[in-house]
């Protein structure tokens, strides 16, 4: 029962103000997972450059924050985080400070 259709004797009306709540609904939907995709794509793109050039991945995550869902696999954690504002792929090595000094990266570390 959308917009044009009549209701005919004994049918329930449909609430015509809820519709564009609904429609919002799923345009917020449709955003979500679209973006969810190409955050996936993303990521996946770091992943699969660090594994072609012999960097450990510790940890492929999607959303940030702590782990709804995670499982290991192959010595990578695999993870899908409570806030889906991003995503990110901890390659081993990987430090967000500056090294020791005199730190030589081991072969299969982040900038070796």
């Amino acid at each position: 029962m959308g917009a044009g259709v009549r209701c005919e004797r004994g049918c329930i009306p449909v609430l015509n103000w809820l519709e564009p709540y609904w429609l919002a609904a799923l345009s917020v939907l449709a955003t979500a997972v679209g973006l969810g995709f190409l955050l996936f794509i993303h990521e996946f793109g770091h992943f699969f450059v660090a594994k072609r050039a012999g960097v450990k991945v510790e940890v492929f995550s999607l959303g940030i924050c702590h782990f709804l869902l995670s499982w290991t696999w192959k010595g990578t954690v695999y993870a899908l985080s409570w806030m889906p504002l991003g995503g990110y792929v901890r390659m081993s090595g990987q430090q967000d400070l500056a090294p020791p000094p005199g730190h030589k990266p081991l072969p299969h570390e982040y900038g070796a």
